[in-house]
């Protein structure tokens, strides 16, 4: 079982340990042969069943010529299949062709839509008259700034897929899961899909503002809830929260300045982060409003840290009061930083330290309490 199955199955019991979802699940099954690859029905208990034993997912190692075969239960007594022809046309883009095979009628393709490659599938118990399931089909694509899953359920009465896409960015600060659903997810036809999908989401790591709500106490989230508190301010007293233990570094060091007990730490594509030794606290300094203007060069004088952005300019942030002014500038880096009688000297640039005048420090403060992830 690779780690994304670990993290799903672990996400599976917390988040979703009551919910009715996993109850739904029956299997998702790793194929089998030839490049055909099958997946049986299965009656299981459900109720007697945790929600991580509840699910059973295979990521699929697959060539673009094969195809996807999955059986499921039609009516009673009898079976249908779904087979997903995937395609490899000359765009380069993947095309998933679905073709529902039912007892009694001729085969009907049903959706042909351009696709990242579908990694699980498998049958649902969803409705409920006994002896019907439906399909799922869960299709995923990882880029450099995002990461695409589509969840899509095949109705086979209706002969229609229902689906939800969930984007989901790789920048710290933006955790909350963008959304996107078919033109027929509303449809009356289509109300146990749809129930089914608005929980099925967590499985696939979705996030919004409840499920991120119990989370400002992990260190993994800190960025995030730096720019709900931070994000919108030019010149203003930023809110910090210390946490316990040491920040994690998922990029690269950019820079590293120790200072004393605290280490300030640049991340690639992320954050300046700073762990105190004295204290075993870790707490986010500043993050770039897009992380491709990741923190490349710190520099420090006195109470006033440099932060030197790969397109955002500069950050000056005085650590005994934790203000936060932004400088723009076309820089990329800085040779000299020095601060006296109240202004910054960055190489040939020199900055006014003054204060800013009351109601202007913070730019959209009200905004910031609001803001999107």
């Amino acid at each position: 079982m690779n780690s994304r199955r670990h993290w799903l199955l672990r996400r599976a019991a917390r988040v979703v340990a009551a919910s009715t979802v996993a109850a739904l699940l029956v299997s998702l099954s790793p194929g089998c042969g030839d490049g055909e690859h099958s997946a049986k029905p299965k009656n299981v208990p459900q109720a007697t069943r945790s929600a991580a034993e509840r699910v059973d997912m295979t990521t699929l190692e697959r060539r673009a010529d094969e195809h996807i075969k999955v059986p499921f239960a039609f009516a009673p007594g009898a079976t249908g299949t779904l087979r997903a022809e995937i395609i490899d046309p000359p765009s380069g883009k993947l095309t998933s062709v679905l073709t529902l095979h039912v007892p009694g009628q001729e085969p009907q393709e049903i959706a042909s839509t351009t696709i990242y490659g579908i990694e699980e599938y498998g049958t649902v118990d969803l409705y409920e008259e006994e002896g019907r399931q439906a399909v799922l089909l869960v299709e995923m694509q990882q880029g450099t700034a995002y990461t695409t899953t589509v969840l899509r359920i095949v109705n086979p009465s209706h002969a229609e897929c229902v689906s939800m896409t969930l984007s989901q960015s790789h920048q710290a600060t933006r955790r909350v899961t963008g959304i996107d659903t078919s033109a027929n997810f509303h449809d009356g036809r289509f109300a146990a899909e749809r129930a089914f999908l608005e929980e099925a989401k967590y499985l696939y790591g979705a996030e919004d503002a409840g499920t991120l709500a119990g989370k400002a106490g992990e260190l993994e989230y800190a960025p995030y809830f730096w720019a709900l508190a931070n994000e919108n301010i030019d010149d203003g007293v930023m809110t910090i929260r210390r946490l316990p233990g040491r920040h994690p570094t998922l990029g690269s060091r950019e820079d590293t300045l120790a200072d004393g007990d605290v280490t300030y730490t640049a991340v690639f594509k992320g954050a300046v982060w700073a762990y105190d030794a004295a204290a075993d606290e870790s707490f986010v300094v500043f993050h770039p409003h897009d992380m491709y203007a990741w923190p490349t060069q710190l520099g420090k004088d006195g109470r006033w840290l440099l932060i030197v952005t790969g397109g955002e300019g500069f950050a000056l942030v005085d650590v005994k009061t934790w203000r936060l002014k932004r400088v723009a500038s076309n820089a990329i880096a800085f040779g000299r930083f020095s601060v006296s009688d109240g202004k910054a000297h960055i190489d040939n640039l020199t900055v006014d330290l003054a204060p800013p005048e009351a109601g202007t420090a913070v730019r959209g403060a009200a905004e910031a309490a609001r803001m999107p992830g």
